[in-house]
């Protein structure tokens, strides 16, 4: 069996199958619901920042980072985030509901960022 999802898979993950919130959870513990249905914020993992601007729409399936412009969809968040090529994060979204992340997850939060500070 080849490693190249194919594109019933990819299709079927970019259509919803696997929920963003649930997967962006496993990077970002600290995601919260906002005031505003279905939509959730926290610190961007992808870069530095102190005032939240990654923003989740769970209705849509997609992510915006407003501090860095960073968007897209489930795919391309895992994509980013492990620093792989788009077909191996398909893979490994394919393999819900037991994909695992690489890492444990990462601590975004504003005090993990102070201590690091700190720290170095």
């Amino acid at each position: 069996m080849s490693d190249k999802p194919s594109k019933e898979i990819v299709h079927r993950i970019a259509r919803g199958s696997v929920d963003i919130v649930q997967v962006i959870r496993k990077y970002v513990p600290d995601l919260r619901r906002t005031k505003s249905a279905g939509n959730f914020q926290a610190l961007c993992p992808l870069h530095p920042e102190e005032t939240p601007s990654f923003c989740v729409n769970r209705e849509k399936q997609v992510y915006h980072c407003f501090g860095d412009g960073s968007g897209g969809d489930v795919i391309h968040f895992v994509s980013r985030i492990e620093r792989i090529p788009i077909d191996e994060a398909a893979v490994l979204l394919s393999r819900w509901p037991n994909f695992k992340p690489s890492g444990t997850h990462i601590d975004c939060s504003l005090e993990a960022r102070r201590r690091k500070r700190r720290s170095g």
